[in-house]
């Protein structure tokens, strides 16, 4: 980025996840955003930016949908996987706090 001095922020425009994956959508005419391997024998599956994009939407609109309103916090109980992100940015489109509760903690986590 040219004339920005700010040394907490990369880019100006980006101050959020929510900022980070529109500039990436926008940037990349619609790139390859996310992917992932459905098994260790196989090549690496992406998904579009756009794809991420609407897929991270309609999960927030679920949640919305099921009462979950803005800075409501999330938890999220999960491995690492494509899912787990589409949450992640569904959280972030809606103003929602998310809460990562990790696998490898264990169900008590949860508590």
């Amino acid at each position: 980025p040219t004339n920005f001095t700010d040394p907490f922020y990369l880019y100006p425009d980006v101050r959020t996840g929510y900022d980070l994956i529109r500039r990436g959508l926008a940037r990349s005419n619609n790139g390859n955003c996310l992917g992932y391997r459905p098994d260790d024998q196989s090549g690496y599956i992406w998904l579009s930016y756009q794809t991420v994009v609407n897929r991270s939407i309609d999960f927030g609109r679920g949640l919305r949908h099921l009462g979950v309103k803005e800075k409501d916090c999330v938890g999220i109980y999960s491995n690492n996987r494509v899912e787990w992100a589409l949450a992640q940015q569904g959280l972030y489109s809606f103003s929602m706090v998310s809460v990562a509760l990790y696998d490898t903690l264990g169900p008590t986590a949860s508590h």
